[in-house]
């Protein structure tokens, strides 16, 4: 994560050259956003070459991760950590046996966020229909909602710790106008789609257009609008579990963009510090994505996806599994060895025929 413009000024009066080089380099390579801050600052993104120099390095390894994984699998784990970085205790396992019947507000928490995580996947994210997925999201488990309004939240909110206020977000009557902002950056073309969804992520929750839920909904508008942006493969890229992994330069490159900066035309923002941190995470999730133990082949996949049609506890034998797969024997029976190896499915060995069973699914919806 970059440091902020005050603290390179800080040390560039104490003369450190390299200070001094760096920023020179960040102020005089600065690229103005067409958003606004929420007390009229103008807003930057600083070093704007080196974050596209980033950019390049990262499609390079996006480039080699494969198309085929666990998808549904990484969506519940994802879900799981975006909700835990909102305070939700519970357990992947837990949530897995209870996802037609939550048992805990947590539960919820992170079931709501799948169900949200998939509509954002099969539906493009729009003015019409950001409430509905803002609603799935904190279906049974809303705070504020004396503020939740008709559309956006009709009242003032807070981010505070226990002895201090983090972030006063916009006032209400601002809006909507600073979300029909936030829509329009993020459907313009004039930067690269990776930039373009770390400013969208950071100046929603900056705006913090709804009662609550802010923080889930932007990581899950941060996935669906890179993957309707052609990055196809967002579906198991662990994003908010590399945020949960590295939560404090999360929050800390958040407050670091707020800086108020006071230049020759007036107050502005550089959001690199955020910026730069979110590409630094999506880097770490591409690796983990890339060398996870459970990564699945296109045969792998195919069989499960098949599977998870029928259900929970859906059973095959290595017969059927050849028909589906189009294969020999052995072929079949290699499949469906690796996939019990993999946890995705159980073996009954009791009956002469053995019985491979499903063992993780959750519905699509």
């Amino acid at each position: 994560m970059w440091d902020t413009i005050q603290k390179l000024e800080y040390r560039a009066k104490a003369n450190l050259s390299q200070a001094k080089v760096e920023l020179n380099d960040r102020l005089t390579d600065r690229l103005e956003l067409p958003l606004p801050g929420l007390s009229g600052e103008k807003l930057y993104l600083t070093g704007i070459t080196k974050l596209r120099e980033k950019v390049a390095e990262l499609e390079q390894i996006y480039q080699q991760l494969p198309n085929h994984g666990g998808m549904t699998d990484i969506i519940v784990l994802d879900a799981w950590a975006s909700a835990t970085i909102e305070g939700a205790r519970t357990t992947v396992q837990q949530v897995r046996q209870s996802f037609k019947e939550p048992k805990t507000k947590d539960d919820r928490m992170v079931i709501n966020t799948v169900k949200a995580s998939n509509f954002a996947y099969r539906n493009p994210i729009t003015p019409k229909n950001i409430r509905k997925l803002w609603e799935s999201i904190v279906d049974g488990v809303c705070e504020n909602e004396n503020v939740k309004g008709a559309f956006y939240r009709s009242g003032a909110v807070q981010i505070a710790s226990q002895d201090r206020t983090i972030h006063e977000p916009a006032c209400f009557e601002m809006v909507p106008e600073l979300m029909e902002k936030w829509f329009s950056f993020r459907d313009g073309t004039e930067e690269n789609p990776l930039i373009r969804a770390f400013v969208c992520h950071f100046y929603f929750v900056y705006v913090h257009p709804f009662c609550d839920g802010n923080g889930r909904t932007a990581r899950i508008l941060n996935a669906s609008q890179l993957y309707h942006a052609g990055y196809t493969k967002m579906k198991r890229l662990p994003l908010s579990s590399s945020i949960n992994s590295h939560l404090n330069g999360y929050y800390r490159s958040l407050t670091d963009s707020e800086i108020r900066i006071n230049g020759k035309d007036g107050w502005w923002l550089d959001l690199s510090p955020f910026v730069s941190y979110m590409l630094e995470v999506f880097e770490d999730c591409l690796i983990n994505a890339a060398l996870s133990k459970n990564e699945l082949t296109e045969t792998e996949a195919q069989l499960l996806e098949r599977m998870n049609r029928v259900g929970l506890n859906a059973e095959i034998t290595v017969k059927k599994a050849m028909g589906v797969l189009d294969c020999s024997e052995y072929s079949a029976r290699r499949v469906l060895t690796n996939l019990v190896d993999k946890g995705y499915l159980s073996m009954d060995t009791s009956q002469k025929t053995y019985v491979y069973r499903l063992r993780q699914h959750i519905p699509n919806t």
